[in-house]
This record gives structure tokens, sequence and C-alpha cells, in this order.
């Protein structure tokens, strides 16, 4: 650390006007003989290392500075140093320190001297966004002007006026209110309009959403026009990480989802109509974690990787979840439709929420320490898909106001929906039925079971855009429904390659698995090259006339 009288001398120098900052501050015209003084970058840098701890989270720099008078107490306050709200403190540290504004790009200049300094001399510490895990405890950021958070343990909560956890904020975080004890989390059924069958679904994601790490359930409401989607979004993340933007339309890219993800601690969109294939493994991947890599800006060969984990909300009038994968980790909620007679104005609304909020927020905590305090003692004989999610949620149930098992019996129920919704959305599984009855099991290449799905299939299922169009294409999707057929009595398996042969699929039925379908005659007379030809096209376009003609 620079001590004080080395920082007095460098402002008494840059003061008196014969420094050069090299970027157009003023020089001094008169030759001099004396030697050559600091410039204002290196005053600003020795300034900043005199106010603040500088100190690095991987490859990105980080400061912290204390705020306020002393006579009041100071709190803390950590900046990314390449972020707008350091620049402003140093820009205004500077002027009041040295007399003197800094032009931007001195500033910036000044920025990019101190991340080196913080990456190769800093400690390493963990920067969190809004929610971190310390040992077996669970910190909240507040987000207040005092940078307050909440200790979350198995014994309770408090709140913490000086946080040991070095929290950042972006500029959409908004402030949670202060909790208030003796709430109940049943008081939010006034807010929302949630069947009695998803509750515990409802109430299960808020506690899992205030764990520092996932996997987290991906929240789906879902309910026809006038049963508050948007409104139940909003709330539900007002209680776990308030934002100015509390929900938001999908993004366009894959670059948009994560830099919401690094923005935020719960994304939520709304009003999808359905999600691209992209966006469907990016939520995936964001609810379960996964790495997403960059090229760096500015260069040619330095990558980012970024890996981050969230909780997600989605909201949709139809089934906008139809991917097998997705919809293992999705909970899908269905919403009731107001009443006649029970609507009110946006301002009651929001006046009657404000009301209720810091209560509901304080039951919330309850039920997080509840489920801190019992999640080592739940046994689950059967571990469901979300196992981390559903053993936190079924710990928590006491202070939830559910009866026992009232999660996994939810869970059971929304898994039995994501099943038929991912058959009823691919169009190979009503002629993969038909192929399997009356026969029990059929044995083949790829090419020979998309001939067959061709003849058993109409032409509305071959025109829809998921119809695998080759035989890779088939055993991909093939791949992706195997858990989702099995459950339904449909057993898939890819055999092993014989020597020198195609590699088989087999595909047979437990009888009394699922109803009959009417049966089709198989294709015959038509040839088809295995999995990995080209020709898969050209197979399923013969067949078809094959089909039209008979």
């Amino acid at each position: 650390m620079i001590d004080g009288e080395r920082v007095r001398r460098v402002h008494e120098a840059v003061a008196g006007g014969q420094a050069s900052t090299g970027r157009g501050d003023e020089v001094d015209a008169q030759p001099t003989e004396r030697p050559e003084r600091p410039s204002l970058i290196t005053a600003i840098v020795e300034l900043a290392r005199q106010r603040c701890e500088l100190w690095h989270d991987g490859d990105d720099g980080y400061a912290t500075v204390e705020i306020g008078p002393i006579e009041t107490g100071t709190h803390r306050e950590h900046y990314r140093l390449s972020g707008r709200p350091f620049r402003t403190w140093l820009a205004r540290t500077v002027y009041l320190e040295m007399g003197r504004a800094a032009s931007d790009t001195t500033i910036r200049d000044a920025c990019s001297s101190l991340a080196g300094i913080a990456m190769f001399d800093g400690d390493d510490h963990t920067a969190h966004v809004r929610v971190a895990g310390v040992s077996d405890r669970i910190h909240l950021d507040l987000c207040d002007p005092a940078w307050r958070s909440i200790e979350i343990t198995a014994e309770g909560w408090r709140v913490l006026a000086q946080p040991r956890v070095r929290f950042t904020r972006r500029g959409a975080m908004r402030a949670l209110p202060l909790p208030v004890v003796g709430g109940a989390l049943a008081e939010l059924r006034e807010h929302i309009r949630v069947t009695d069958e998803s509750w515990p679904l409802v109430a299960g994601w808020l506690v899992g959403a205030l764990m520092s790490r996932g996997p987290y359930p991906v929240l789906v409401l879902r309910g026809t026009h006038g049963t508050g989607k948007s409104h139940t979004a909003r709330v539900l993340r007002d209680l776990v990480d308030p934002s100015t933007a509390p929900i938001r339309s999908e993004p366009r890219e894959p670059r948009d989802l994560v830099v919401a993800a690094l923005g935020s601690w719960v994304v939520a969109l709304d009003n999808i109509s359905s999600l691209p294939s992209w966006l469907s493994d990016g939520l995936c991947r964001l609810a379960t974690g996964g790495g997403y890599a960059a090229r760096q800006l500015y260069t040619d060969n330095d990558e980012v990787v970024i890996d981050v984990q969230r909780p997600v909300i989605l909201t949709g009038i139809t089934d906008i979840v139809t991917a097998p994968d997705l919809l293992d980790r999705a909970l899908l909620v269905e919403l009731e439709p107001m009443p006649d007679g029970m609507r009110k104005t946006e301002r009651d609304l929001i006046e009657a929420w404000g009301n209720a909020r810091p209560r509901i927020f304080g039951a919330l905590l309850d039920a997080a320490s509840c489920a801190l305090r019992r999640r080592k003692s739940i046994t689950i004989a059967k571990l469901p898909r979300l196992a981390d999610w559903a053993l936190t949620a079924t710990a928590a149930e006491p202070m939830l106001g559910l009866s026992d098992g009232a999660v996994l019996r939810a869970l059971s129920t929304t898994h039995t929906d994501a099943v038929e919704i991912a058959l009823e959305a691919s169009p190979i599984v009503a002629p993969l039925r038909t192929l399997v009855d009356p026969d029990p099991e059929w044995t083949g290449t790829a090419a020979d079971l998309l001939r067959e799905l061709v003849c058993r299939s109409d032409e509305a299922s071959r025109n829809d855009r998921t119809w695998p169009r080759t035989p890779r294409g088939l055993a991909a999707a093939l791949a992706r429904l195997i858990p989702s057929l099995a459950s339904v009595g449909i057993l898939v398996e890819r055999l092993q390659r014989a020597h020198g042969g195609a590699r088989r699929w087999r595909v047979s039925a437990r009888r009394g698995e699922f109803g009959p379908s009417p049966s089709s005659p198989p294709c015959s007379g038509v040839r088809g090259d295995d999995e990995h030809g080209d020709d898969g096209d050209g197979c399923s376009a013969a067949s078809a006339r094959d089909g039209a003609a008979r």
C-alpha cells in the first residue's frame, strides 16, 4: 500500500503544472531543467491505491471502497474496475482530492493500470451477484443504499450491516424489502392465481431460488388470457431478485441470454410463443450449469469462458416447452383465470403487494432456514430428475404450510404432464406406436426405421418442421425421446454394431402400457442406406409417393 506522504508529493507535482499526461493535458510551455514529474494518470493510480482495496475474481479486477461519513458509520462497496460505477466514483474522488477534473480517457487509462495491479498483486476473492453460499450459510444481498445483506442459517436469519461476502451489483438490480417476522408464505396466494395442485411447485421454486447452488428447475407459468402470467412472474421475482425490468422478451442469440444471466440472479422471459432449439438448449445449461465461450472483443484468438447457473421463469399461453431435455427440468404451473368482478387496477395491485411483501419475504426466509436445517435428515426413496431441488423443497415443507410429500406429489404430476407434452410435440411418436402394434418388436437400421415411419404417417406429420429428414436426424430424435417413450411402454434401444455392419435399432413394446392405435401396413420394396447415408430425404419422399399411390 502506498503511504500518504508519497501520494501528497504526487498531488503537489501534478498541481504544479509540470506533469504531462501524454493525452492532451496542459503542459508547462517554459523549458525547465527540473526532473520529469509524474503524469496525472500516475497520480490517479496512486490515489486509487490509497483509497481502495484492489482484488480480483478470475480475470476480472475489482475495488472495494469505504463509502459514507465516518461520524455516522461507513460501509463497503465492491465495484468492477471495468464498470461505469467505479469510473464515476474515481472521477469524483479525483476532483475532490486533487481539485481538478480528469477526462474520461485519463480515467479509463488509470483503470487499466489498476486492473493489472488487482490481477497480479491483489488477493483472489469471489464476486457474488445477489446470492452467495459460504460454508453452510446463505447470504442474500439486499441491494439497498447501505449495502446490507441477509445471512440465512439453519437457526434462522439476520440482517448484516457489514457483510463479509463481496457482492457486486448491476444496473437493473433493485432493493429487497426489510423482512418482517411473523408472516406466512400462504399469503402470497392472495396476489397470484395458482391452482392448488401447482402451489407446492411455486413455493418450492421460491425456496430453491434462494439456494446458492443448483441445479434450478425452470418455472413455466401457463394459462389463458387473463390469468395474470406476467403479474405472477413479476411478483415471484420481486421476492428473490427485484429488477427495473423484471420480465423480458426472449433473447435473440446465446450471447444475449448469458448477458442477462450475468446481470441478475433470476432470468424471467415473458409471453413466449415457442422456443427455438438453441434457446431451449441454452435454458437447460442455464438451469443446471454450463459454460459459454466466445471470442474476446477486439482480439483474434483470445476466448472468454463464462460458467453461470440461474433460476429461470417462463410464461406463455400454449405448451411453450416441448423439448424433452428442458421438460425434464421444468415445473409446469397452471394459473387460474380471474373471476368476473374481482379484477383490480394496476395501482391497487401494486399497493397491496407493497404492503404484504415484507411479511411474505420474511416467511420465505424462514422456509429457507428450515430447508437448511432439515435437508440432511430428509431421505427420498426414489430421487426424481430434479433431485437436489426436490430435497431442498421437501425439507422446507413445514414452513411452507404443506403436508409431508406435497412437493414430490406435485412433481410427479408435472412430470406426467411433461411426458405427454414431449410425446404430443413429436410427429414420429404416432407412427412408432403403430410400428409395435400388433407386432411387439421391430429391428433394423435407422434408414429402415425412417422408411417405416414415413409409410405409417400422414402428410401433415411429414411436413412438420421437426420431422427427421435423414437417418441421422431420426437417430437424434429417438435419443431425445427414449425416456419419454419408455414411460408409455415403447422401448427404443441402440444395438451394438455388428462387425462390418450398420448400426441397428430395436423398437419393442410392453403390452398393456399404452392404448391401441390404428395399424398401417409395413413398407416394402424401398431400399436405402444405413443411418450414415445421405439419402434420408430421398427415402422419405419415395415412401410417401408409394403410400399415396396405394
